[in-house]
């Protein structure tokens, strides 16, 4: 998942190029070709990439986290423990979990934003938020922003604005980009040849 806050220094950046985007797997780096893009049509800050996973398998090259409940399903509450996972500052750091807390449950518009203190930095958005509850994990929501003036002050949008709502899925070509700018901004754009 991406969002708009990603910032253009971020890893996944640096891996996408002319539509091919590299992952890692457990037996090294690899390029993949992204096959469809996808943006929020409701506004809500989200991007998705459908990228060819041909050969990969599952548990050893890419984990699938299930959607086990919306927030309000797990009663997501102040207090409750988070692990916040993502690539801060620098490609090495990739894979990083920092632990801490639920600040907050801020309703936003029509979504509602995670307030923690599991301590993200710049690069970190986009990666996954998880619930401990016990020995079970839950995704609640992905790593959207730092306060750096804030003193470890995560903010994460909820899983549950991810899995709901419409997106509009397009090719990863310039008319594709141009559908997304038109359709959803609602900016006049057309693919340049």
């Amino acid at each position: 998942m991406l969002t708009r806050r990603t910032h253009l220094g971020h890893p996944i950046f640096r891996r996408i190029k002319n539509r091919f985007v590299s992952i890692r797997v457990q037996h090294g780096e690899e390029t993949r070709s992204v096959k469809r893009m996808a943006i929020h049509t409701d506004g809500k800050d989200i991007a998705r990439l459908e990228v060819d996973a041909a050969g990969l398998v599952e548990g050893k090259d890419y984990l699938v986290v299930p959607f086990t409940g919306s927030v309000t399903q797990l009663a997501v509450e102040p207090g409750d423990e988070v692990i916040a996972v993502g690539s801060p500052i620098d490609p090495a750091l990739e894979g990083t979990q920092t632990f801490g807390r639920v600040s907050a449950l801020r309703p936003d518009h029509e979504s509602t934003i995670l307030q923690h203190d599991a301590p993200i930095s710049p690069g970190n958005s986009g990666g996954p938020l998880f619930l401990k509850r016990g020995k079970k994990i839950h995704w609640i929501g992905i790593n959207t922003a730092v306060l750096l003036s804030g003193n470890s002050l995560g903010l994460a949008l909820s899983s549950d604005d991810a899995v709901g709502g419409d997106y509009l899925w397009v090719d990863v070509t310039p008319s594709g980009a141009a559908k997304v700018v038109t359709e959803v901004l609602g900016i006049p754009a057309t693919a340049a040849n």
